[in-house]
């Protein structure tokens, strides 16, 4: 009953707010960014037309959204997590909900501040999504005139790809690792990311995949990978199964190291199966090159000590390591793809025309 008073609540401070036509806002606002929107759209119960808008701070909590001809304007109730990851790239995103063509705002992303700005729901997209199949939109702000337009993709959030290379030496079992890469896909599918697997036993492979490449160097002991015996010795005793070296965001390659045989022998000392094991190591070790070196977490599995003896339920990242994740993995996959845009127009020379009608 408490629930629905809330909600209840909610819904008439979002009727209170959400005006149209013109309006003005007295008081201090923070601008966040401009872009032109390509397409109408509605927030909550209101509709708004195609246009250039600029959205500004009112507070933490509210976001007014104002069409530059002034012929349109609104507020917008949110509720804010941070997002680190983002690293000021772009000025801003919008997220959108289609359903059979009507658009609802979802989420305003913001480079300035690095967060997510998720909106509540309202009357008629509750009504919309008890009826339809909701798909998504997304727009990266890149200034007032222009828009592009991100993704339009199928039902539920939107699906980065993350592409894996697994390279596994002499003394390292191929079916383990084939299992647990199942079983790491299933991991990052609950944080909406999509896993693409390519194998090179014995490092065979040399080209990348496209995309950011994140790599996984599977070794049979820790001293096959470390030189010096004492630095070894160390990363035994202290159940070291893994390192990750630091990626930056324009980076093509990330690599991780992973340790199979201190794997193996934790996961018979427990009881638990090997292939659980090296697929929490695996998704852990990606994650670190995705959320940084000081991502550990209480729960889940960024947990500094992995509960080997407990992984009988498959542990995942956090509700806000998810997002954090999905975020820098959609820059990382952008900033790849206008990378080999800009190689490919380099190539013309001066007079030279593209093929491509």
């Amino acid at each position: 009953m408490k629930s629905h008073t809330l909600y209840a609540t909610l819904a008439l401070c979002i009727a209170v707010m959400l005006l149209t036509g013109t309006m003005t806002a007295d008081g201090p606002r923070e601008a966040l960014f401009k872009t032109a929107v390509p397409f109408s759209f509605n927030v909550g119960n209101m509709h708004f037309p195609a246009g250039t808008y600029t959205f500004s701070h009112l507070t933490p909590t509210v976001i007014l959204l104002e069409k530059d001809d002034g012929t349109a304007s609104g507020l917008l109730v949110v509720r804010t997590e941070p997002e680190a990851p983002l690293e000021d790239v772009y000025p801003g995103r919008l997220v959108f909900n289609v359903y059979r063509g009507n658009r609802f705002l979802s989420q305003v992303w913001t480079g300035k501040d690095r967060q997510v700005h998720y909106a509540l729901m309202y009357e008629a997209e509750l009504s919309a999504r008890a009826n339809f199949r909701a798909s998504t939109v997304a727009i990266v702000a890149q200034g007032a005139a222009h828009s592009r337009l991100e993704r339009a993709g199928t039902a539920g959030p939107l699906t980065p790809k993350l592409k894996v290379a697994v390279y596994f030496f002499e003394g390292v079992d191929r079916a383990t690792v084939l299992s647990a890469e199942r079983v790491t896909t299933q991991i990052f599918k609950q944080s909406t990311i999509e896993v693409e697997w390519r194998n090179c036993p014995a490092a065979t492979c040399t080209t990348p995949i496209g995309a950011p490449e994140f790599r996984l160097a599977i070794h049979p002991q820790i001293g096959k990978l470390v030189n010096d015996d004492a630095q070894a010795k160390l990363m035994s005793e202290s159940g070291s199964l893994g390192l990750a070296i630091p990626c930056a965001m324009s980076d093509s390659v990330c690599l991780a190291y992973i340790f199979f045989g201190p794997i193996s022998r934790a996961a018979l000392a427990e009881g638990v199966s090997s292939v659980v094991v090296l697929a929490h190591v695996m998704a852990h070790e990606i994650g670190h090159a995705l959320l940084g070196p000081d991502a550990h977490e209480r729960t889940g599995v960024m947990q500094s000590r992995l509960p080997i003896a407990h992984l009988e339920r498959f542990l995942c990242f956090t509700s806000i390591q998810s997002k954090h994740v999905v975020a820098n993995l959609i820059e990382r996959n952008r900033l790849r793809s206008e990378t080999e845009q800009t190689s490919v127009l380099t190539i013309l020379r001066p007079g030279e025309a593209s093929d491509q009608k």
